[in-house]
This record gives structure tokens, C-alpha cells and sequence, in this order.
């Protein structure tokens, strides 16, 4: 919800302030939940599950670890994820610059934009999870990442701001479907005493992938203009949306 509505409130803000005046703005929602969770935790205690508990052995631990590295269709996930993460933070540091550079969108309406590519996500995510555990992972991420990849090459020919923000209603329902379906693939692939860690080697994988989005993304633009970066997603969605399907077939539950 915070995501659907930040978008709008700080494109209203922006028609009456400038950006200098709306950005400390944003740490207000921060502050307050810093505080409300101070006041409701205050005098709880944590930690001593975990230290009564903490007596697994670490050989099983590292041997369970050392089959994260080794299992196929995890590294396959982590590069579905990889290439995906690539296409959808670049599409967040690249859109609201097509919005205002090419489209001319005023502030309230790129927050619009923003916000209705948010609900499609929010709409979209138990839809997929629901999905994935009656079918399987495999299917859901397949029609997903096929259906941002056919997107993601057609918005760029829209040049009216009016189904542009339907398009990303659209986008935002395919692309961030993908992300619990993806939680809950590794999830099922790992061991219970390494699930954790399988979580941090995907996002591992993800943050190593998209670090250089934005540079090439810029340098590209630079030269062939910001429409060119959409294609550049386009491939990079393309690419996810093949290994998936590459993937073996992997329903919820299975384990490893």
C-alpha cells in the first residue's frame, strides 16, 4: 500500500513545492514507524529462542550450504531472478525519465504512472502465489516474464499518456507477480537448515546483476536515446523469461 501511494502523494507534493521541500518529507512515514515500533516493542525481549536452539551441527550446515552451489536449477533461478531484477530496476530508474523527458508527464501524473504500475504488483502478487502452488513455480514465472518482455517492447510505440498508464497498470501485474513465485521456488529447492541462506544467495545474485544497469543503461541513452533502453530491458526480460522455461517443472512442497 505504502508503495501505491507514495508515488501519488509525492507527485501532488511536487505541483505545490519544489523537490528540495518534498525529499525531507519522505523521511517523515520513517520516523513515525521508528517510533510506533519503539512503543510497541518497548520491554520485549529477542534472541533467547535462538540461543536455546543454536546447536546445529555446522558440518550439515556447510554440506547443505555447499549444495546450494551446486544445485542446477537453483543457479537457474538465480539467474531468471538475475536478468529479471535487471529489466525491473531499470525500468524504475529509466521510466519516470521517459515519463517527463519524452512524454512530457507533469509531476502528478508520473506519480500516477508510478502508482498504478504499483498496483498491478500488489494486485497480481497473491494471484501468482495462489498460482504457483496449484501448478507449479515453473508456469507462472514463464507467462509472467513473457508477458513484461511483450510489454516492455510495445510501450515505447505509445505515445499517448493516457493508455501509457494503462500499459504500466498492466506491466506492473506481470512483472511484479514473479518476485513471491521466485521467493517460493529457492524456498522449496532448499533444505530447511539452509533456507535462509538460499534467500541470500539470490538477492546475492539480484544486487550483483542490476549494479550496472543504470550505467548502461545511461550510456546508451546518451547515444540512442531513452526509447533504446526499453529494448535493452526487453532483452534482458527475453532472456529470463527462456531460462525459465529451460527449467525443470518444480511444484510447491517438493522440497529438494
Amino acid at each position: 500500500m505504502g508503495d501505491i501511494f507514495a508515488p501519488l502523494f509525492a507527485g501532488s507534493l511536487l505541483v505545490l513545492f519544489s523537490w528540495q521541500a518534498v525529499a525531507p518529507m519522505s523521511a517523515l512515514p520513517v520516523l513515525m514507524v521508528a517510533a510506533l515500533l519503539y512503543l510497541l516493542l518497548r520491554g520485549q525481549r529477542f534472541g533467547t529462542e535462538v540461543g536455546e536452539r543454536s546447536t546445529q551441527d555446522l558440518r550439515s550446515y556447510f554440506r547443505g550450504l555447499k549444495s546450494l552451489f551446486v544445485d542446477r536449477t537453483l543457479i537457474g533461478v538465480c539467474l531468471v531472478t538475475g536478468f529479471r531484477a535487471m529489466g525491473q530496476n531499470g525500468l524504475q530508474v529509466f521510466l519516470p525519465l521517459y515519463l517527463v523527458g519524452v512524454l512530457s508527464a507533469s509531476p502528478f501524473v508520473l506519480g500516477l504512472s508510478l502508482m498504478a504500475l504499483q498496483i498491478g504488483g500488489v494486485i497480481a502478487g497473491p494471484l501468482a502465489g495462489i498460482w504457483s502452488d496449484r501448478i507449479g513455480r515453473r508456469p507462472v514465472i514463464v507467462v509472467g516474464s513473457a508477458l513484461t518482455t511483450l510489454i516492455l517492447g510495445i510501450m515505447t510505440f505509445i505515445d499517448n499518456l493516457v493508455p501509457f498508464v494503462g500499459i504500466l497498470f498492466v506491466l506492473g501485474f506481470a512483472i511484479f507477480s514473479l518476485r513471491p513465485v521466485i521467493h517460493s521456488w529457492v524456498m522449496d529447492l532448499a533444505s530447511e537448515n539452509v533456507s535462509g541462506s538460499a534467500v541470500s544467495v539470490l538477492f546475492s545474485a539480484q544486487s550483483g546483476f542490476t549494479v550496472i544497469v543504470p550505467l548502461i543503461g545511461g550510456a546508451l541513452a546518451d547515444v540512442w536515446g531513452l526509447a533504446s533502453v526499453f529494448y535493452l530491458f526487453t532483452g534482458f526480460m527475453l532472456t529470463s523469461t527462456i531460462i525459465a522455461y529451460l527449467l525443470p517443472g518444480h511444484r510447491a512442497g517438493e522440497g529438494n
